[in-house]
């Protein structure tokens, strides 16, 4: 009898771990993103998080159609931890009907055990196709 509540026991902690793994992987996971075309602002802030994760899709999905090439579909190295805490800021943006620029300044706080930040100011071409706004340039990585 003992060996059978042993065996029962074992049954429900198993039934229970899968259960938690279960509602972690339903709701606690980081969702997948994609990029956001509504304006080139959105665009740019999409690329630029994605460059820093080392996110090849949502890289690739950002930049415009015409300009995705072969190499590009390799996965890239780099990348800093998820712990680390990134924002951005959009400093201008010039339009000239579908084509324009997006300046931001993005920081970079690097988590333990380095404590430091890095900061960044750089341009990104925008273009809008179909309605849909995307990076204007091809990636060299």
């Amino acid at each position: 009898m003992k060996l059978f509540l042993s065996k029962r026991k074992a049954i429900l902690i198993v039934a229970v771990l899968t259960l938690i793994l279960a509602i972690y992987y339903t709701f606690l996971r980081e969702n997948e993103e994609i990029p956001n075309y509504e304006n080139p602002s959105s665009i740019v802030e999409s690329y630029s998080k994605a460059r820093l994760y080392a996110e090849t899709d949502l890289v690739i999905a950002c930049i415009v159609p015409e300009k995705r090439s072969e190499p590009m579909l390799k996965q890239f190295a780099g990348g800093v931890h998820k712990d680390s805490h990134y924002s951005i800021k959009i400093l201008n943006v010039e339009l000239n009907g579908n084509k324009g620029n997006v300046t931001y300044h993005a920081t970079l706080k690097w988590g333990e055990p380095l404590n430091t930040a890095e900061e960044l100011n750089e341009t990104a071409p925008v273009v809008k196709v179909d309605g849909k706004w995307y990076i204007d340039r091809e990636e060299a990585w």
